[in-house]
């Protein structure tokens, strides 16, 4: 047997039984009713890089060692962008190349610099570098690698052309898929593909597809991009060999949420943070970086050169003038895009307890003297000072002051379990209503709605010719730690006993 894993980056259930019920869909569901499907359950945080390392790997980010695009360095205020070279156990396509099988893998992310000798690679939006194509012969075989594209045109993005948007991101999957179409042809046992698009057009318009307006051209292009990627998996179907295991996933779900809570504008107002706004930023991954050299080189650009000095000189350390209130407001409306950049910051460790140096972590790092050279805080307190952290977190309420903000606010214990913990955020927020995927470390709370990653994605297995014991009910939970002991159980691969997933067919 072969496996072909194909990718639908930040979709769930809600999505996918819409775009049935408009006549979107023809081939997913198909593969839902002739195979199993099941809800999945992505990392905490439910964010690219931990959950589809998790994914490569069969294991929580206590293991595995990435628990957010950005991890921190010997000061918590120094934080670099992690690579393949931070996973700490062998993924599967490592595992799977031990015993002699070659995989293609295209837009894995942290699959940069590749780990495989063997097979090809096309990494992800986490490359760093303009080469993307591994080997760069592989090119001459299929010269639509040419046009191949980490990312869309975010230019179109920061300008509010969010139909045109979403139609580079399908002219985007198009070539994908193309290169895909002549990959297939190529020897392979382990085939990934992620058609990331779906999580480009949430990001930017989540809100809008549910609206059922004929009118509304956003919402049309998304349709039309969920028809184009549902008929490159029918093409990869009728091509797959009958004994290929075919798994449709996604790394995590979505969701709009009413608002946006900043964690460092809190800790900055209980006195236990200390930074400053600055034009700098550190850039995880391309698509970042795209947003910042749009911005940089276009109408905004005095703006975001100039926003930082504006505003620190109307800011104190723990208060906010009315103007800077007022400034600070005001701008992601006029601008959303504002809202969705990392605003860059100077973080002053050695005046700070606490800090959340990346939007996307959802975790706060306590500022330890023995963890970080900088760092402030006794080992001695370190305890106390997370717990009472952790309380005052828990004592807040929603705007309308009828429901906590958060679902859970965590210990890392409680989280996760491994090797790595040391590395980890000290205390996980699980959102609901109020993302905390707010960059602003001066604004505390924006009522604003905010497309954003939840915890629930989706699984879908089959096998066109050969029969499949599947270990679990069609409309389970699963985890996306069972995806690699599932792969591994196809080629006949004991699963390492450190892994946290679990097979979910039997042969």
């Amino acid at each position: 047997m072969r496996v072909i894993v194909i990718g639908l980056d930040g979709v769930n259930w809600d999505v996918l039984n819409y775009m049935v019920h408009k006549g979107v869909l023809k081939v997913i569901p198909a593969l839902a009713e002739k195979g199993r499907w099941a809800i999945l359950r992505s990392t905490i945080p439910p964010i690219t890089a931990p959950a589809w390392v998790s994914f490569a790997t069969g294991v929580n980010p206590g293991k595995h060692g990435c628990f957010s695009f950005i991890k921190p360095g010997h000061s918590l205020a120094v934080g670099k962008p992690i690579s393949s070279l931070d996973i700490k156990v062998p993924t599967l396509y490592e595992l799977l190349e031990r015993e002699g099988f070659t995989s293609i893998l295209i837009n894995l992310p942290v699959s940069y610099p590749p780990k495989i000798k063997e097979g090809i690679v096309i990494t992800s939006l986490m490359t760093r570098g303009n080469n993307f194509i591994f080997p760069r012969e592989v090119i001459k075989k299929v010269p639509e690698l040419r046009r191949y594209r980490l990312v869309p045109d975010t230019s179109l993005y920061i300008t509010g052309r969010i139909s045109d948007y979403i139609r580079d991101i399908r002219l985007l999957e198009r070539v994908r898929f193309r290169c895909a179409a002549k990959l297939l042809k190529f020897k392979w046992d382990f085939f990934f593909i992620l058609f990331s698009g779906t999580d480009f057009a949430h990001h930017a318009a989540y809100d809008k597809i549910f609206r059922n307006n004929r009118q509304d051209k956003v919402a049309n292009e998304i349709l039309k991009l969920y028809k184009e990627i549902d008929e490159y998996i029918g093409y990869i179907m009728r091509r797959a060999p009958d004994d290929a295991l075919i798994i449709l996933m996604s790394d995590h779900g979505f969701k709009t949420y009413r608002g946006l809570f900043s964690i460092n504008a809190w800790l900055r107002r209980k006195g236990l943070l200390k930074l400053e706004i600055t034009d700098v930023s550190v850039r995880p991954h391309a698509f970042a970086k795209s947003i910042h050299e749009a911005m940089d080189s276009g109408l905004t650009r005095p703006l975001i050169k100039t926003l930082p000095i504006i505003v620190n000189r109307l800011c104190g350390q723990n208060t906010l003038t009315p103007l800077a209130t007022a400034l600070i407001n005001i701008l992601p409306r006029i601008m959303p895009v504002l809202t969705h950049i990392e605003i860059g910051t100077k973080m002053y460790p050695k005046e700070s307890v606490a800090y959340s140096p990346h939007i996307s972590s959802h975790g706060i790092y306590i500022n330890v003297r023995d963890k970080f050279k900088d760092g402030i805080v006794d080992p001695s307190e370190y305890g106390s000072i997370r717990a009472e952290i952790i309380e005052e977190l828990n004592k807040l309420r929603e705007p309308s002051g009828k429901a906590k903000l958060f679902e859970a606010v965590l210990k890392k214990e409680e989280v996760y379990k491994g090797k790595e913990l040391d590395k980890a955020p000290d205390i996980l927020i699980i959102p609901r209503n109020y993302s905390t995927n707010w960059n602003n470390p001066l604004s505390l709370l924006r009522e604003q709605p905010f497309n954003f990653h939840d915890l629930f994605g989706i699984l879908v297995m089959y096998c066109p010719g050969h029969r499949v014991n599947y270990k679990v009910p069609t409309g389970c939970l699963a985890d996306i730690y069972d995806i690699a002991p599932t792969i591994l159980k196809v080629f006949s691969i004991n699963a390492p006993t450190y892994m946290d997933g679990h097979s979910l067919i039997d042969h």
